[in-house]
């Protein structure tokens, strides 16, 4: 699992600051969906507190729980770079507490900084890299 210091830590301490000034804090309630699979989605989140659960709904309509994610992990970075529709649904596992970051806004930091953009949009590589990584090593 990618924690949120993992996952900016090439980033220098100001920059880490001033985008983590974009983000809100949002509080869901338990089973609360929070992104649906096949919806916009264009945010990324970061867990605070509590903890969520990631499902997929096959084309056959059965569920499977790929994760359940705790603090200081972060999602819905892929439709946060596609800008795609979600691949999967999240839900609050209890009452959680997270970061949200806007795709727009963050977009909009990151124009005015090539360098610090370089080292986010790698530093979101790698996670996904890592995530697919562990999803080939499970049985």
């Amino acid at each position: 699992m990618t924690f949120f210091a993992d996952l900016f830590a090439e980033l220098e301490p100001v920059g880490r600051f001033d985008l983590l000034a974009l983000a809100e804090e949002v509080a869901v309630g338990v089973g609360e969906q929070i992104i649906e699979q096949g919806c916009p989605n264009l945010a990324m989140y970061v867990v605070l507190e509590g903890a969520v659960r990631v499902e997929y709904q096959g084309e056959e309509g059965a569920q499977s729980q790929l994760a359940t994610l705790y603090l200081g992990a972060v999602f819905g970075e892929m439709s946060f770079l596609t800008q795609e529709t979600a691949s999967a649904s999240v839900y609050a596992e209890e009452d959680t507490t997270l970061l949200r970051l806007d795709h727009e806004a963050v977009a909009g930091f990151l124009a005015k900084d090539v360098e610090f953009a370089s080292r986010f949009y790698q530093s979101l590589a790698v996670t996904l890299a890592e995530r697919l990584r562990e999803s080939i090593r499970r049985p």
